[in-house]
């Protein structure tokens, strides 16, 4: 099975939602088998796209069936607005590699 890669894009518009959420986040992605702590890296330059995110995160996981695990946990679920109301252009993709 492939190991996977959750990729985050996105710019902070609301510090503290962004607080308010991160702190289940992160628990539930652990419990999910998210290898912290993440990559982080700002923005520098567009240099094609419609998107200005400021900032991709990247964590890894032993597969993408527990990404979608902890999207689809209630706990997660319960906090999707703090994590929208918090963020603008974001995008959150999952990115495959082979062992």
């Amino acid at each position: 099975m492939s190991k996977a890669t959750l990729v985050v894009s996105g710019t902070v518009k609301n510090p503290d939602k962004v607080t308010q959420y991160k702190e289940v986040a992160i628990e539930v992605l652990k419990r999910h088998g998210a290898i912290l702590p993440p990559l982080a890296r700002e923005v520098t330059k567009i240099l094609a796209g419609r998107q200005n995110p400021k900032s991709l995160l990247e964590i890894e996981f032993p597969n993408e069936q527990n990404i979608l695990d902890a999207f689809n946990d209630p706990e997660y679920l319960a906090v999707v607005g703090l994590r929208d109301e918090g963020f603008e252009d974001l995008s959150i993709y999952i990115a495959a590699s082979e062992d």
